[in-house]
């Protein structure tokens, strides 16, 4: 792709009712916590014209991680307002799988990667790699819960 952002879906990963791309209000679907459409303000935890941008407004952060503790760590500071971009494998995250549902995701997933951006990439070949150092360069913060030696081994270690 001519941009390592080529693809990227906005809002919620995955197609869940209400997160389409082009959806401005991003976040849960419906007037949840304000972040429904026509809502002026965008309520504290929209993302409307008025709406509170926080502290790490401009951040940008690419997010590596999967099932719990990564992406609680990383939802924490899209609240803060940085932009996290969420990189899964081409499968999707294991965590998608998981049940209750929130329409074709986890409820975990849906909660826990709200107004993220998502993009899949296979990060054990050259391609992935490429795109992936492609969007280190603009990001600001990497987070990551490989083991010890996993990142090394494929190649993307500083």
């Amino acid at each position: 792709p001519e941009s390592p952002l080529e693809g990227m879906a906005g809002g919620l990963p995955g197609n869940v009712p209400g997160n389409e791309p082009g959806n401005e209000t991003g976040g849960l679907p419906g007037n949840v916590l304000g972040n429904g459409p026509g809502n002026e303000t965008g309520g504290l935890l929209g993302n409307g014209p008025g709406a509170f941008r926080g502290p790490l407004a401009g951040l940008r952060v690419l997010d590596l991680t999967t099932l719990l503790p990564g992406p609680l760590a990383t939802l924490i500071l899209v609240k803060a307002g940085a932009d996290v971009i969420k990189v899964e494998r081409p499968t999707g995250d294991e965590m998608r799988s998981y049940v209750p549902r929130f329409g074709p995701d986890a409820v975990n997933f849906a909660l826990l990667n709200r107004g993220k951006r998502s993009i899949t990439v296979d990060l054990k070949s050259p391609e992935g790699k490429e795109r992936v150092l492609a969007l280190v360069q603009d990001a600001d913060v990497l987070v990551e819960q490989f083991r010890p030696g996993v990142l090394q081994r494929l190649g993307l270690h500083y």
